[in-house]
């Protein structure tokens, strides 16, 4: 009988696929924080000017100052006591 040698087969050398490259991305720089506005504050009104009566308030064109809703009622007496001064 004759033997056949059989060789080796030589190993397989592979090489790694070469990577695609990958795009650099650049990002917009950051904006500086924009300040926020001021809120609006609705102007207080002024209040009327105090006379040393309700008669003096009602003949410079003031009053009907009601309890708990003008600042200016509290300037003046509510002799009949319904929570309104310088009734005119």
């Amino acid at each position: 009988m004759v033997e056949e040698t059989v060789a080796a087969p030589e190993p397989i050398q592979t090489q790694p696929a070469e990577a695609e490259p990958v795009p650099v991305v650049e990002l917009p720089a950051e904006a500086p924080a924009a300040e926020e506005p001021a809120p609006v504050v609705p102007p207080v009104p002024a209040a009327d000017p105090q006379f040393g009566t309700c008669k003096e308030a009602v003949a410079a064109g003031y009053g009907n100052y009601s309890q708990g809703v003008d600042p200016e009622y509290d300037w003046y007496q509510d002799r009949d006591g319904d929570g309104v001064v310088c009734e005119s």
